[in-house]
């Protein structure tokens, strides 16, 4: 099953000594409405602050584009060559613009938790400022299509209750409890190998359905398992490992 993508492409900027760069325009748009994009949202999110916010902000509008609307995660990253003595205390501000279409901004929404835990997980094993490149981005647009448009099957571990996404299943912490996702058989399944008290339960369950409402409209069936032998066999169906 493959669904229509919900995004078109991605822009990848950086604050050069002299402005806003283009390191990469993977998207409808051409090289000057991706220059615009670029100084429209760092004006936009930037505005009033001191230094450039971390993390995802929008829908945004992209110029002379009524079409599209844009998300953009801003981070930063240390400065190996500047002259500019503000990166070089502060770091190199860097974008990421994901386009969509505009009749899709309930969706892209939707999944905009997906996307920045994605981005988190995929920008924290960047070294250099070297490393964002074209063929980093090239990556980067393929690793985000599939993300959102293929069924897929999502990992989270819960910590009391709190749920962080993991994207590497073989690298899981030992003794937490997870929460399984198969978008393909719209299945879920907490599986709790340290059953918490009724109360935690009651929000671990209350979580876990509110995630199957935001992103699926209450299609995913979670059952709730706690016996190991019934645990470890969906573990080991779905290469699950942990450490």
């Amino acid at each position: 099953m493959i669904r229509r993508s919900i995004f078109e492409g991605i822009v990848l900027t950086i604050i050069g000594d002299q402005g806003p760069e283009i390191v990469a325009n993977l998207s409808p748009i051409d090289d000057n409405q991706a220059f615009s994009l670029g100084v429209q949202g760092m004006t936009l999110i930037g505005m009033g602050t001191q230094q450039a916010p971390n993390g995802l902000f929008g829908p945004i509008p992209v110029p002379n584009q009524t079409e599209f609307k844009s998300l953009v995660y801003i981070f930063t990253i240390k400065a190996e060559s500047t002259h500019d003595t503000r990166i070089e205390k502060h770091g190199r501000v860097c974008s990421i613009f994901l386009l969509f279409q505009e009749d899709r901004t309930r969706d892209i929404i939707r999944g905009s938790g997906l996307i920045q835990a994605y981005l988190e997980y995929l920008l924290n094993r960047i070294k250099s400022e070297k490393d964002l490149n074209e063929d980093f981005a090239i990556k980067l647009n393929k690793k985000i299509t599939d993300l959102l448009t293929r069924p897929k099957v999502r990992t989270i571990r819960i910590e009391g209750t709190k749920f962080q996404e993991f994207f590497d299943e073989t690298r899981i912490p030992a003794g937490n409890n997870l929460f399984i996702i198969d978008e393909a058989k719209n299945q879920g399944y907490l599986l709790l190998l340290n059953p918490p008290d009724p109360f935690t339960l009651r929000r671990i369950t209350n979580m876990a359905n509110q995630i199957n409402l935001e992103y699926y409209r209450n299609k995913i069936r979670i059952n709730i398992l706690t016996e190991f032998m019934e645990i470890e066999k969906i573990m080991n169906s779905y290469n699950i490992k942990m450490f």
